[in-house]
């Protein structure tokens, strides 16, 4: 019953048996009362409880009281009480037709009122969750809960996420409401969690708990058959098996023909040794399901012990076919055979020629793996027609499980021979003779898998995928046929085909589980981390007890440092109680990497040493995983700062199994270890001793260099080296890049200056390809192309294979203009470049035919590019940003899967730009809100909003609303504040408040000032990208108003080079400033003339349109 034992409020008081309070003293006082008597390592369960009561009560003292009539005077919060009102009554809550009545309201259709309906409702059943599936599947209908997981997780607890998953998905009921008895206002939640706190009493064996329980139950006046059924679970553990059996009698009687209780009574009475009573229960319920595993294991037991055991070995046979291989089961089924083989072998002593008990002596003798005498009799058979086909059966499995693969196939394809060569009469005839014919075929696509196991003879693959294509053809809703076909492309490594099957196996049949397991390590395999994650959950929910699952989804999780996920996974496998020694490591892994303090790493340590000894008294540990436990030994070891220990740990390691990973921590034991700060410390101490080692100097610069804020000390430390020992190249080259990085990032001239000594010098120093392409680099950052071109030249002089020469020769010729030398220059990288060495040529080559204006050129470019390097996400920006300019704007879309991050901010902002350039608004306006969602982006998601309000439907006041919720995302003083203060200057422009518009142009004025030293500062600080400066500091003046200056600032862009890093044939910006100022101005003409040359550099450029459409139509 998954998710249902979820703690509420009311729970939690009741654990920590005090009255509901807000004040968090007594609730302290209560639970340190009960921590006394709980040790987490003799109760861990009763410690986690109580430690969840403890937490969720602390929620609910923190919690401030709602303010109701505020909350829900409004529309959404009217129809968050009629759902409150009709969850309060139980017929309501339970009324399908209600609940679709209720979800149909224009709240849940409108977009502007549907996410806040959606939240507030989740809200509200985060506390009230008991609803059977079907009204959890209409609440999914109708808000695409599951579609939208990762968005929810964002604002919702995990758990009640899942929860609501699981119910959509799952296809039992959790629980049965509709046998509930009781008063339509009775609290049936309150019922609920104090049943499944009963549940987890008896469970627990607190039975005097368990008892005040069942009398707070008692006065709520509500029935339930199942909480009848618990009272005789807690009379029977009590030893009161009498008084357990007479309760067991009367609901049987009551509620005699549903199975669930019919089977649990039963079970009841099977305790109490009342196994004719029992049994006769269990024979009714297989009559109406005859796979249930519990009544085919009890009446095989049972007619074991009767000594029938022909009837013993059907029974217990059905309930080993459902996939379970418990212990009892086996020592069953193993009884059985061994009874059986004496009175088979005596019977066939006395009746050598009845072929058939020798061939139910063969079955015992399999099932018992005595493969060599099943192999002998079988051989001296002498076999007549009748009994051909089951010797065919038998003999093919034998020789499979003997690894006589040859003979195995040719077997099963005689058995698959003789059940054609039979004439079925009844269609059930017929289709058992199917499912025959299907299980011969998949006994023969094993065989043949086998071979090509050992043989690597690609025939048996064809072999094989035929043979169990016809088991398909023959059975298609067997899903064990699929299963096979799958593990066949898994025996070849066709991953990708494992994947495929198991999708329609997941089709067909979602509750199947060896799909997701064989899917689950098929991605694991594909190196598809989400989809190893997805399918555990998916295998989860069906049968919890497999390890190997576990274990693939931690993994996933520890290589992308997710450490509470993989403890997630971890605690579901404790729960399981699946801990193999392969979990255990990757649960020391995970504490190592959350441990925080000293306290945390002698737990740590002590749990290491206690794993490490178990595995080095068990002769059959296996040796990779005891190296492995020496290695988290030694971690743990460091963690406490106990390097010489962990050393000698390290060495066992790496003496077991001398793998990188354990030398990379010897070396890091050592000396190495990336605690900077640590480190720099102990190179202090070495630095007093060694004053002039430049390898010591060296490494504390090295760790200045990684700490925040340290440049300087850094850029000290570089030079300190140079003094010792002036031909230091890795000193000097980090020197170089220091200051090379600088410039990059501040434009600052002075920067350069300071680089260039040092790019020359490590010339001087290593005069190779790469220095002169590096201080060709800095030159063209500085635009000095003379010399840049000089440079690169000089690389390709010295290596005339060097790809990266001859790609930023073409750069400088594509930043000067001259297009056909940067193609040259360009294609001639291509030509030279390595395979999957960089994607820049063709990206250049696509840029420089943009620029010409050549956009199907520059289309074929960025595909070419696609094909060489399909995982980089930039190539299909390429590729969708010329579809754009292309007006093909599906195939834009299509590209768009692949350029970003699905559901990242990049990804619903790119889908909503090209909506708005398609011209299809309500879609794009839908991106635009999803991109807003992303956290970390609301600034800039909302000012999105805002600009396709303001741009596109002309609606002023939605716009303003947007900018303003930009703006209270937005940290003061950062980029995206101002950012924000310029979409409110313009917006307020439009409303023609001119006032507040000028208020937010202030602030922006004094970011620049406090930032630069002024505007002017900041458009002349560049090289690059002047003209885009220009633009945004005069559409800004223009917008506060101030049209003067506005002018002035575009009519320095006539002077100004186009952008260097702009793709456009012309500057866009400069027509758009001279239409808006013309707009300004009242100068139609001019402005539409202005408009149409912007857009024939920009066709998408949809504020220009919509402008220009304006101005056209009036």
């Amino acid at each position: 019953m998954r998710g249902e034992s979820k703690m509420d409020n009311k729970m939690a008081f009741f654990v920590l048996e005090i009255e509901m309070t807000k004040q968090e003293s007594l609730i302290k006082e209560a639970y340190h009362n009960h921590l006394v008597h709980v040790n987490p390592e003799d109760d861990p369960e009763g410690f986690k409880r109580l430690r969840e009561a403890y937490e969720v009560a602390c929620n609910y003292a923190r919690t401030e009281e709602k303010q109701e009539k505020e909350d829900k005077d409004t529309p959404v919060g009217r129809w968050i009480k009629e759902i409150e009102q009709r969850y309060a009554s139980f017929q309501a809550r339970m009324d399908e037709e209600g609940w679709k009545r209720v979800l149909k309201d224009e709240i849940c259709l409108d977009l502007e009122t549907s996410l806040e309906a959606k939240n507030e409702l989740l809200k509200f059943l985060m506390d009230h969750f008991r609803l059977k599936r079907e009204i959890w599947q209409l609440i999914d209908e109708r808000f695409f809960i599951c579609d939208e997981k990762q968005e929810l997780l964002e604002t919702f607890p995990k758990d009640f996420i899942d929860y609501i998953i699981y119910q959509c998905q799952t296809e039992e009921e959790a629980f049965p409401y509709d046998w509930f008895e009781g008063a339509d206002d009775a609290d049936y939640d309150e019922f609920l969690s104090y049943y499944y706190e009963l549940v987890r009493q008896i469970d627990g064996q607190e039975y005097e708990k368990a008892e005040e329980t069942m009398r707070y139950m008692d006065n709520l006046l509500i029935n339930h058959p199942l909480f009848t059924l618990e009272k005789a679970r807690l009379a029977q553990v009590r030893g009161e098996g009498e008084k357990a059996c007479d309760i067991v009698y009367s609901i049987l009687e009551e509620y005699e023909t549903n199975l669930r209780i019919k089977a649990f009574g039963a079970q009841i009475l099977w305790e109490n040794k009342k196994y004719e009573e029992a049994a006769k229960e269990f024979l009714e319920i297989v009559e109406k399901m005859p796979d249930h595993y519990l009544a085919n294991k009890r009446l095989g037991h049972y007619y074991l012990e009767k000594g029938e055991y022909e009837k013993a070995k059907n029974y217990t046979l059905v309930s080993l076919r459902t996939g379970s291989q418990e212990e009892e089961l086996l020592e069953d089924i193993d009884r059985i055979n061994k009874e059986l083989i004496i009175q088979l072998e005596e019977e066939c002593k006395e009746q050598p020629e009845n072929i058939k008990r020798h061939l139910d002596l063969s079955w015992c003798y399999l099932q018992t793996q005595r493969i060599k005498e099943g192999i002998e009799l079988l051989e001296h058979l002498d076999i007549d027609e009748k009994n051909q086909t089951e010797y065919c059966s038998v003999t093919a499995k034998f020789y499979f499980v003997d690894e006589q693969y040859e003979k195995a196939l040719e077997y099963a394809i005689k058995w698959k021979e003789c059940i054609e060569s039979e004439t079925p009469e009844t269609e059930e005839e017929q289709k058992r003779q199917h499912e025959r014919i299907s299980t011969a075929y998949e006994m023969a696509a094993d065989a043949c898998r086998k071979l090509l196991e050992i043989n690597e003879d690609s025939s048996y693959l064809q072999k094989a995928l035929d043979y169990i294509d016809k088991a398909i053809e023959h059975e298609s809703d067997n899903m064990q046929n699929y299963i096979q076909k799958a593990n066949i492309y898994k025996t070849v490594k066709k991953y990708e085909n494992v994947v495929e099957i198991c999708n329609l196996i997941e089709e067909k049949d979602p509750d199947y589980f060896w799909a997701y397991i064989y899917r689950q390590e098929a991605y694991e395999m594909l190196g598809e981390g989400q989809g190893v994650i997805d399918d555990f959950y998916k295998a989860y929910y069906i049968y919890k007890y497999y390890p190997a699952m576990y274990e693939k989804a931690v993994k996933v999780f520890l290589e992308a440092d997710q450490w509470d996920s993989a403890s997630s996974i971890l605690e579901r496998a404790k729960e399981a109680s699946v801990m193999n020694t392969r979990l255990q490591l990757d649960e020391l892994s995970v504490k190592r990497r959350k441990a925080e303090n000293v306290k945390d790493w002698e737990a740590l340590y002590k749990e290491c040493v206690a794993l490490k000894k178990e595995l080095q008294k068990n002769e059959d540990t296996n040796p990779e995983e005891l190296a492995e436990a020496f290695y988290e030994t030694a971690r743990s070891l460091r963690g406490l700062n106990k390097q010489d220990e962990a050393l000698k740990e390290i060495e066992e390691a790496i003496q077991i199994k001398p793998d990188n990973q354990y030398i990379w921590i010897k070396a890091n034991i050592l000396l190495t270890k990336k605690d900077y700060v640590g480190a720099l410390h102990l190179y202090k101490i070495c630095e007093k001793e060694f004053p002039d080692n430049d390898l010591v100097l060296g490494n504390i610069a090295s760790c200045y260099q990684n700490m925040p804020n340290e440049t300087e000390k850094a850029i000290t430390y570089f030079k300190k080296v140079l003094e010792v020992n002036p031909n230091n190249h890795i000193a000097n080259g980090e020197l170089s890049d220091i200051y090379s990085e600088m410039f990059g990032d501040t434009e600052d001239l002075k920067y350069f200056e300071l680089a260039l000594p040092y790019a020359s010098r490590q010339i001087e120093l290593v005069p190779e390809a790469y220095y002169y392409i590096e201080r060709g680099l800095l030159y063209m950052d500085a635009c000095k192309w003379e010399e840049a071109l000089e440079d690169f030249e000089k690389a390709a002089q010295l290596e005339p294979d060097n790809t990266y020469a001859y790609n930023n020769m073409g750069c400088v010729y594509k930043y000067t203009g001259k297009y056909e030398k940067a193609l040259e220059a360009f294609h001639k990288a291509a030509e030279v470049m390595k395979e999957d060495e960089t994607m820049l040529p063709f990206g250049n080559i696509g840029d420089t035919y943009e620029r010409m204006g050549e956009y199907e050129k520059a289309l074929e470019a960025y595909l070419k590019n696609e094909k060489l390097f399909p995982k980089n996400r930039k190539v299909y920006r390429d590729s969708m940003n010329v579809y754009c300019m292309l007006q093909r704007f599906e195939e834009a879309l299509e590209k768009l899967e692949f350029a970003y991050e699905k559901n990242s901010y990049d990804y619903y902002k790119k889908k909503g730009d090209i909506y708005k350039e398609k011209g299809d608004y309500p879609k794009a306006l839908k991106a635009y809100k999803k991109a807003a969602l992303r956290k970390g982006n609301e600034t800039d998601g909302w000012n999105d909003i805002g600009y396709f309000y303001l741009e596109v439907e002309n609606n002023t006041k939605a716009a303003l609303k947007a900018f303003q919720k930009s703006l209270g995302f937005a940290q003061k003083g950062t980029s995206e504040y101002k950012d924000a203060c310029v979409a409110l200057v313009t917006c307020y422009h439009s409303l023609k408040r001119e006032k507040e518009a000028r208020k937010f142009f202030k602030i922006f004025i004094e970011y620049y000032e406090e930032k630069y030293g002024g505007v002017e500062n900041y458009i002349n600080g560049t090289l690059k990208y002047k003209m885009a400066r220009l633009y945004t500091i005069g559409k800004t003046f223009l917008d506060a108003g101030y049209l003067e200056e506005a002018k002035k600032y575009f009519n320095q862009m006539k002077k100004t080079e186009i952008c260097k890093r702009c793709n456009y044939k012309g500057c866009k910006e400069y027509y758009g400033a001279m239409a808006f100022l013309a707009e300004e101005n009242g100068e139609v003409e001019s402005a539409i003339k202005n408009f149409k040359k912007a857009l024939e550099i920009d066709p998408n450029w949809v504020d220009c349109k919509i402008r220009l459409k304006r101005l056209e139509r009036n």
